[in-house]
């Protein structure tokens, strides 16, 4: 295999196409598409190991408020929220990502739909849109964020929280709860809807003002405060683990509680589990299993 970028790029020109087409499927991925491939190749050490040894950099990470709220939207399984749940859970922690199956369907299922009725779709919706948001995106940015400042990387955590309820995107529009979701924070960075073209209003365009000047300030001085003397946006700290910046408007600032505390139930599942510790770690360090309290 190539050492250096161009010739690993002269490599795949070099290739048939069909070489990469039908019939991939990644290791330790489930059924998310956007993962990495575990091939002992590519990433040929445990990512914990890759990140001590790579050049110490920055990093700015963000989510959105509610990450997989347009789902409700466009994925069937919103249907029937509750009894899918469990299918739900297969895209995210099947056989092949977790040791002990079973229990984590139980114990994520006792979780998120613990306090709520079947018949109450709101709030099932509600509870369903955390699962999928916390499985998918805001886990796997907590635990990014957290491996970077391990090794003395400076990065920046924050969540995009502003929302025009009177927006006319069609996305916004169609999403039954009115918070920032993904992609929606898209169009304040570029200037572009999702699925509409963007006219924005006197506040919005405040907006796009104030999360441009953020971006533009990390991709220049890393640092997303740019050259201000006060610097809103802290670094992120591992002994305040759950401190995060809360883009919002009229106001932005540091805020606590990140997911309301969430994801400490992902940190539980992922030291009990043997794949994700040789994964990460490149040898199992697993922990007795604890019993998950309900959210909501």
């Amino acid at each position: 295999m190539a050492a250096d970028s161009q010739s690993l790029f002269a490599w795949y020109q070099a290739q048939d196409p069909s070489n990469f087409k039908g019939g991939f499927r990644a290791k330790e991925a489930g059924v998310v598409p956007f993962v990495p491939n575990f091939d002992g190749d590519f990433f040929p050490k445990p990512l914990d190991i890759l990140r001590k040894e790579a050049p110490k950099k920055e990093a700015m990470i963000t989510v959105a408020e509610m990450e997989s709220v347009g789902m409700i939207v466009f994925n069937k399984l919103f249907a029937e929220p509750y009894s899918n749940f469990g299918q739900f859970v297969d895209e995210t922690y099947g056989l092949d990502v977790t040791d002990y199956y079973e229990d984590v369907k139980k114990n994520l299922t006792n979780f998120y739909l613990g306090n709520v009725s079947p018949l109450d779709r709101n709030a099932t919706n509600k509870q369903v849109c955390d699962y999928v948001s916390d499985s998918v995106f805001n886990s796997g940015a907590l635990d990014s964020v957290r491996s970077y400042a391990k090794y003395g990387n400076k990065a920046y955590f924050g969540s995009f929280n502003y929302f025009n309820k009177a927006s006319t995107d069609v996305a916004d529009v169609l999403q039954p709860f009115k918070v920032a979701s993904h992609s929606s924070d898209f169009k304040y960075y570029f200037g572009s809807g999702v699925m509409t073209d963007f006219k924005p209003n006197t506040e919005e365009k405040k907006v796009m003002t104030m999360v441009e000047d953020l971006m533009a300030n990390f991709v220049k001085y890393g640092d997303p405060n740019g050259k201000n003397k006060t610097k809103t946006w802290k670094p992120y700290n591992l002994t305040q683990p759950l401190k995060y910046y809360k883009i919002g408007y009229p106001t932005s600032g540091m805020a606590d509680n990140f997911q309301n505390g969430r994801l400490s139930l992902y940190d539980d599942i992922n030291k009990n589990s043997k794949k994700y510790q040789e994964i990460v770690y490149g040898f199992p360090k697993l922990s007795k299993k604890v019993i998950f309290k309900k959210s909501g």
